[in-house]
């Protein structure tokens, strides 16, 4: 944080990235989807956090805001409420594989 040239020159710390996987071509929509958390946002009514599922296919998107980061069975009822009852289940789910996506429920 220092200076500029110590930034760029810095090794990654953490796991290393794992290889790109291609996606094939949405052909209906909510049959893929992407989602992922949008942390440490500037706080709206408390909320700091924002869970967004988007449709590959039609780029429609849900935007469910939080105070915190949500369980897996918190997250697993409200994709449930907000996606699953407004779409049908999804063929294929993109995420980071952050630990309340591989959870067990999917």
């Amino acid at each position: 944080k220092a200076c500029k040239a110590c930034a760029v020159s810095k090794h990654r710390i953490g796991k290393p990235v794992g290889p790109l996987q291609t996606v094939s071509e949405p052909i209906q929509p909510w049959q893929d989807i992407a989602m992922d958390f949008i942390v440490d946002l500037p706080s709206s009514r408390g909320h700091t956090i924002i869970w967004t599922v988007i449709d590959m296919f039609s780029k429609q998107a849900h935007f469910i805001p939080f105070r915190s980061i949500p369980s897996a069975r918190q997250l697993a009822s409200l994709f449930v409420k907000n996606i699953y009852q407004i779409h049908e289940a999804p063929r294929r789910v993109i995420s980071d594989r952050d630990v309340q996506f591989t959870a067990q429920f999917w």
